[in-house]
């Protein structure tokens, strides 16, 4: 059995720029447990699968295989946290162009995989990083580099890809 989702790859410019983003953000969260996106792994998610068994591995390709669509543009852009209200999980970085097609695209990757999670919101990002655990302190103190951190992905200027 595998865990599999079905994503955008990232160009290696934007590995890049994660990795700076670790190394640069990696200090301002002393005490914070954050696991960071592995170098390599960055991507949009388009559906994620879970846990799925060996043999149905040629009917996922298969049902992938109908799937056509042009190319399009993406850029990152603001990000944010998930869940955007209380102790947030998910460090990410939206998308200021190409959001739609990836929405669009997401429908027929959904629909060619005959997913009964079709009308499930979908908020195409990109995860920096997962925070597993934050001190209750940050989140009511002057020392919480979270503001800070933000403040700093809305200024990132990431270049676009097709």
């Amino acid at each position: 059995m595998q865990r599999l989702f079905i994503g955008v790859p990232l160009p290696d410019n934007y590995h890049q720029q994660i990795a700076e983003l670790r190394r640069e953000w990696g200090r301002r969260l002393d005490g914070v447990k954050v696991t960071w996106t592995k170098p390599g792994n960055g991507h949009v998610t388009l559906v994620f699968l879970g846990d799925v068994e060996e043999a149905r591995l040629d009917d996922v390709q298969a049902a992938l295989e109908q799937v056509s669509f042009a190319p399009f543009t993406l850029q990152a852009g603001a990000g944010g946290l998930f869940p955007p209200q209380g102790m947030p999980r998910v460090l990410w970085a939206g998308l200021a162009q190409g959001a739609d097609a990836c929405a669009q695209l997401a429908r027929q990757v959904r629909a060619s995989l005959k997913r009964s999670d079709e009308n499930k919101p979908y908020n195409p990002h990109i995860t920096l990083a997962r925070i597993r655990a934050l001190p209750k302190s940050f989140m009511t103190s002057a020392q919480n580099p979270l503001p800070e951190i933000l403040q700093a992905l809305h200024a990132q200027a990431w270049p676009a890809f097709t």
